[in-house]
């Protein structure tokens, strides 16, 4: 987490999220009228605090399937594009994948002979990379400090 200085216009801001919203409303609580004018001790007390604000911390928690991955060689990523596109476009069984690939001479990406559970293998933990890799991060503010 960073310390971050806190600009005047940021503390008011603050200040005026932190007032009640018509929470007991005729009861002399609620947000006051005005910026700065205080309709109730408790509040008073809350934007005087926020008016001694020097800095601000958060703290964000970030998640991410994307941050750990290894990455694909050349040869990897090239017999992956072509076994998606011979079965999605060309709409070939494993079988028939891992007959042509093996005709054009290639082999699989550890060097043994391309066989239909390779050609299956590739496309099955390709996808799965390529969707870990497009999904989003989530994250939310975890703590928030000030002094």
């Amino acid at each position: 987490a960073l310390w971050c200085p806190l600009a005047h216009s940021a503390r008011r801001a603050l200040a005026v999220a932190q007032l009640p919203h018509g929470v007991c409303a005729g009861h002399g609580c609620g947000q006051a009228a005005q910026l700065g004018k205080k309709r109730h001790r408790r509040v008073a007390m809350q934007v005087s605090n926020f008016d001694e604000v020097k800095e601000v911390k958060i703290t964000l928690k970030i998640t991410s399937k994307a941050l750990f991955f290894m990455a694909y060689s050349t040869y990897q990523e090239w017999l992956f594009e072509k076994v998606c596109h011979l079965r999605d476009v060309e709409k070939l069984t494993f079988d028939a994948i891992a007959k042509r690939i093996t005709s054009e001479g290639f082999k699989s990406a550890r060097g043994f002979q391309f066989i239909a559970e390779s050609a299956f293998s590739t496309y099955k933990k390709g996808n799965i990379r390529k969707q870990r890799l497009a999904s989003k991060p989530s994250y939310f503010v975890e703590a928030v400090e000030y002094r």
